[in-house]
């Protein structure tokens, strides 16, 4: 099976308006998609510039940038790491299509 190319979408100096804009934007154009922080998405398909490129006019004449990564093609490479309230909640879309190698928690050297 061919994986499918995801992207990380990270905003700087969003309004709240703007990122609405961005979600509606990246949920029609993606094929999936993964948001559970405010100005962070992770986008399947397309490339890095078609990303760039799309969102562009939500940022523009204002502070905000636009970063855009391309994250490993090979599932074998697609490890992540959260910690957090809900978190399986949060992470659901992360391990059935992204990839499910969570990289665990280590034990709190404060505990």
């Amino acid at each position: 099976m061919a994986t499918v190319d995801s992207f990380i979408i990270i905003f700087d100096e969003l309004s709240d308006e703007r990122r609405e804009v961005a979600h509606a934007l990246i949920k029609a154009k993606a094929n999936g998609w993964w948001h559970n922080m405010p100005n962070v998405w992770v986008a399947g398909g397309q490339n890095a510039s078609f990303w760039r490129d799309e969102l562009k006019p939500i940022v523009a004449g204002t502070n905000a940038t636009i970063f855009v990564l391309r994250l490993p093609p090979d599932t074998a490479q697609r490890h992540w790491a959260f910690f957090g309230p809900k978190a399986e909640e949060k992470t659901r879309w992360l391990k059935e299509t992204y990839s499910d190698v969570e990289i665990p928690a280590q034990p709190d050297p404060l505990s």
